[in-house]
This record gives C-alpha cells, sequence and structure tokens, in this order.
C-alpha cells in the first residue's frame, strides 16, 4: 500500500521536477550565452582600453541584469505558449486579485520603508536631481519597472503555473515551487546567503499565481525603481534618495524586514485559516 502512495505522490512529482530542471538549465545557458557575447564585445572592441575592459564589462553587466534575466524568463515562456493562452482565458477572474495583490505589496513596501527609516536603518535624502540628467537617465526608472514587471510575472507563470499543474496537491507543492523559484533568481543575480530567507519569506506569502505576481512586482518596483535601493546587486537612480546607514547591508539581508515578512506571513495564514473555519460552519 504504501508503494503505492509513493509512486502515485512522486510520479507525479518526475514531470515537474522534469519542467523545473528545465528552467533552471535554460536560464543559465541563456546567462552563460549572454557573458560570452559580452565578453567577446569586451575583447574585440577597440572603443575601450584593454585595462578598463573588464571593469566596463561589470559595469555594463550590473546596469543590465534585470534586462537579461527578464529576456531570458520571456523566451523560456515560448516553449510553452499552450499555457499562455489559458491564462489569457482567465484574466478577467485573475486580473482583480493581482491589483489587488499590487496594491498591498504596494503598502507593504511603504510600510517597511516608512519604519526603516524611522529605526535609521536607511536616511531620506529627498527628491532626485532628475533636471541635470538627460532624458533616457531621467526616465530610466520606468524602464527599470517594466523590466522588473515583465521578469517577475515570466518567472511565476513559469513556476506556479506551468510547475504549478504537474505537481499533486499537497505540501510539497509549495516547498518545490519555492526552491524552484529561489533557483532560477540565484542563477540570474547570486543572492547573499543572508537575502536567500528573504526570498523565501516573499515567495511564501501568497501561494497562488495572481496574488504572487502582484505583490512582488509592485513590492520590487518600489524598492528598486522608485527609491533607488539595490536589486540584489543592481544598482540604479530612483525618484527618491535614500541613503543605507549600514553599507554593507542590502535591503533584503535586512532583519528588520524579514520580521516584518514573518509577522505578514503569519497573519495572512491565520486569517485564510478563520475564513475556513467560517466556511466549515455554513
Amino acid at each position: 500500500m504504501w508503494k503505492a502512495n509513493l509512486n502515485r505522490h512522486f510520479g507525479k512529482l518526475f514531470p515537474a521536477l522534469k519542467i523545473s530542471s528545465f528552467l533552471i538549465l535554460w536560464s543559465g545557458l541563456f546567462h552563460a550565452f549572454t557573458l560570452a557575447i559580452l565578453l567577446f564585445w569586451s575583447l574585440t572592441s577597440n572603443r575601450v582600453s584593454s585595462l578598463n575592459r573588464m571593469s566596463t564589462l561589470n559595469q555594463f553587466l550590473s546596469e543590465n541584469q534585470i534586462l537579461f534575466a527578464a529576456l531570458g524568463s520571456v523566451s523560456a515562456l515560448l516553449f510553452f505558449r499552450d499555457t499562455l493562452a489559458g491564462i489569457w482565458k482567465s484574466r478577467r477572474a485573475g486580473l482583480p486579485a493581482l491589483g489587488r495583490s499590487a496594491l498591498r505589496g504596494a503598502g507593504f513596501g511603504g510600510i517597511m520603508m516608512t519604519a526603516l527609516i524611522v529605526n535609521r536603518d536607511y536616511e531620506l535624502l529627498g527628491l532626485s536631481n532628475q533636471a541635470d540628467l538627460n532624458f533616457l537617465t531621467a526616465y530610466a526608472w520606468i524602464f527599470r519597472a517594466v523590466l522588473i514587471t515583465v521578469f517577475v510575472l515570466s518567472t511565476e507563470i513559469l513556476v506556479r503555473v506551468i510547475i504549478h499543474r504537474e505537481l499533486p496537491e499537497g505540501p510539497v507543492r509549495p516547498v518545490f515551487e519555492i526552491a524552484s523559484l529561489v533557483l532560477i533568481y540565484a542563477v540570474w543575480f547570486t543572492p547573499r546567503p543572508g537575502e536567500l530567507p528573504t526570498l523565501v519569506l516573499l515567495f511564501s506569502i501568497f501561494p497562488s499565481f495572481w496574488s504572487a505576481a502582484g505583490f512582488l512586482s509592485s513590492f520590487f518596483v518600489l524598492t528598486h525603481a522608485l527609491l533607488g535601493l539595490h536589486f540584489f546587486e543592481n544598482e540604479t537612480t530612483g525618484l527618491l534618495q535614500l541613503k543605507p546607514l549600514h553599507s554593507d547591508e542590502t535591503l533584503l539581508q535586512n532583519a528588520h524586514l524579514q520580521s516584518m515578512l514573518v509577522i505578514l506571513f503569519v497573519l495572512i495564514r491565520y486569517a485564510k485559516l478563520r475564513l475556513r473555519k467560517e466556511a466549515l460552519k455554513s
């Protein structure tokens, strides 16, 4: 009997494992291909001196890593075009949930940043001086916001829709999805060890695609594109200037952020349990 149960559950897990392995491998190959092209351009370019080639390459990668990650995730979706049609058909039911979770992400990000400023983890310097910048630089935050949204949405589709449908119901499903998301992010952005717990918490708050995509995209857009904080190792100029008072610590390493995410996770789970009990009673 127990062998039959193992085969029934783990037999369903193998297709999801194949898809997850393919997506992680595709991200790694796309990343390596991008690095190879950029390295070839850097070594053969006559416009850059040999001493400054590697520093120029590292700077270019840091400035455009989100672009490459978005292109890699979108290109992976081309292998699963039939799934996109199903998502498009369910947009009328899903878009309201996407909007509500986006508002939650923006609200949580605003409350969190206010708390971090009050706690003296960050110092608000004021609005960025966009008048001295050219047009593309002044409005680069809009491009960053679009790229982050595209990357988050495409990655969430790959994991919480495509892999999700191949997984059996139960505790294995969310654990496998979170692990897949962390690995895909790790391929592109190489998070520090202190950032991994924050990623796990962010991916655990909302398990469904529409809710998770809205919350994560609005949270990352607020903190990176608008407030100019690091998206892992990526720097940018936002509309506001925030100065971290702990220079060696990124936002995702902040212990206060992790504590607030734990509290939010517990509150959401408690609210869902209350709703389930009320539904059973009725």
